[in-house]
């Protein structure tokens, strides 16, 4: 499976798993948000909740990345 599936699957989905948190947590470090942290289907994009980051669901963020990807032509 490769990351654009991965992502469209956990974006359509309404459940994700430990590692779905783990491997959603290296991507947004890899890509810029270094302290990122996601727990139990909430991803805190400044590894807290923030007025301008607020806690975002999983499936959201993933969504987020893959739209981006998406724009990027990858």
């Amino acid at each position: 499976m490769t990351i654009g599936e991965w992502l469209e699957k956990l974006a359509t989905s309404d459940s994700s798993t430990e590692e779905d948190a783990r491997e959603l947590q290296r991507a947004l470090r890899k890509v810029g948000f270094g302290r990122a942290v996601v727990v139990y289907g909430v991803a805190y994009l400044d590894g807290k909740g923030t007025i301008a980051n607020p806690p975002r669901s999983i499936h959201t963020v993933a969504g987020s990345l893959l739209n981006a990807m998406n724009e990027r032509g990858n």
